[in-house]
């Protein structure tokens, strides 16, 4: 049985975590648990900076294109995610950096 954490997530999974892993460290900054807050902050951005890199983790030399489609690899991402992802990106950042 594959490991849950090894498998591939697709961009919007990782946009998706992010958010939750920004939501979370929102949360923790509320309560005054910086340390948690900070640790979450850097996974909302870990999964951003994954976005639309399948590519560069160097899969496409040894997967054609359909198939790094057909299990969620897309070197393309849409404009909509592009702006979400700055978005969360300058957020998180300004999180850390605004409080710490």
């Amino acid at each position: 049985m594959a490991n849950k954490a090894l498998q591939h997530k697709t961009d919007d999974e990782k946009v998706t975590l992010a958010k939750k892993f920004k939501a979370e460290g929102n949360e923790c900054h509320k309560k005054q648990d910086f340390k948690q807050a900070i640790g979450k902050y850097h996974r909302a951005l870990l999964q951003l900076k994954g976005v639309g890199s399948s590519k560069s983790a160097g899969l496409g030399a040894f997967i054609s294109e359909e198939d790094m489609e057909s299990m969620g690899y897309s070197g393309k991402i849409t404009e909509e995610m592009k702006q979400d992802v700055t978005k969360l990106t300058a957020d998180c950042y300004n999180n850390l950096a605004g409080r710490y």
